[in-house]
């Protein structure tokens, strides 16, 4: 479940913890049973808890998100892969160059073999 998937939730729940908690203390109220204190202190801690849950879901989504470290050591390798990548092209580059040189001084070679050869 990601962040948002669970400030939704958490904001759900926080709703439904303070409608509870409302009505607990509203239908209390209007009947007065006996101990009804209780149930009073019971619907507002509901109530108090279910309007907390809901600020600290807000206060999540509303705030920058922050790079972990494991995020930061990610972006380092893949921007190391890239380095390397390149490297390895410049390499193959060269490579390519030299061996084309190389191919040239051999033909050549060759071709003073074949002349010294054939006199």
């Amino acid at each position: 479940m990601n962040g948002k998937t669970r400030d939704w939730l958490w904001i759900i729940v926080g709703g439904y913890l303070t409608y509870t908690g409302v009505q607990l203390v509203m239908d209390v109220m209007n009947q007065k049973p006996e101990g009804y204190i209780g149930f009073v202190v019971a619907g507002v801690l509901f109530a108090v808890f279910g309007i907390g849950l809901i600020v600290y879901a807000i206060r999540n989504m509303t705030k920058p998100v922050e790079e972990t470290p494991e995020e930061e050591e990610l972006d380092e390798e893949l921007s190391s892969d890239e380095d390397m990548q390149q490297e390895i092209d410049e390499i193959e580059a060269q490579d390519a160059g030299q061996t084309g040189t190389q191919s040239a001084e051999l033909t050549g070679a060759q071709s003073q073999d074949e002349e010294e050869s054939g006199e």
